[in-house]
């Protein structure tokens, strides 16, 4: 009987796909941190609805600071997407607040309405050196998200398999019950 509850256990996991997760990449100018064009990349975000950042890294900064992962401790963290276009974001990394390997230095922080194609409307963001408090942000600071080609994760299970799955679990299960009737009581 537990060989057949594992079997059938095994038959229902077999069933679920792995769940797709979206990643865009997005720059924007620092007006109220001296200046300059910050890039990075947003990971792991919900396809489609609400979801936190699994990852949040600066790629590039023309003055120089605040590279690497932001998502060390983040005090808000919060996206939602439809579509695959970046509709709200609500994120904000206080730098003293992050463990290393992330970045202890800086803070950032990225704050949007709702956007359409590529543009945002009503989107904030910063990026500050002062890794003691929430960075100060620059209105109509041009930031905008790309989606990115999602990294290759596990392939879904197609839904013939298990259909497959279940079918042969409940053949097992037809054979235990019919051995039982069979194996005499010795």
């Amino acid at each position: 009987m537990r060989r057949l509850g594992l079997l059938l256990a095994l038959a229902i996991a077999g069933g679920a796909s792995a769940a797709s997760a979206a990643t865009f990449s997005f720059s924007f100018e620092n007006t109220a941190n001296g200046g300059g064009t910050v890039e990075g990349v947003v990971r792991g975000l919900a396809a489609s609805g609400e979801s936190s950042a699994s990852s949040v890294e600066i790629t590039a900064n023309t003055l120089g600071f605040g590279l690497g992962e932001q998502i060390g401790s983040p005090v808000v963290n919060d996206f939602i997407v439809a579509d695959g276009i970046v509709m709200y974001f609500n994120f904000t990394s206080v730098g003293s607040l992050n463990q290393p390997p992330a970045v202890s230095c800086c803070s950032l922080t990225l704050e949007g309405g709702y956007s359409t194609g590529d543009k945002v409307y009503g989107g904030d963001a910063g990026l500050g050196t002062n890794g003691f408090e929430a960075a100060g942000v620059g209105f109509d600071t041009g930031i905008s998200f790309t989606a990115l080609e999602d990294s290759p994760g596990p392939a879904p299970i197609p839904l013939p398999a298990p259909g497959l799955m279940l079918g042969a679990a409940l053949l097992a299960l037809a054979g235990v019950a019919v051995r039982r009737r069979v194996t005499p009581a010795a």
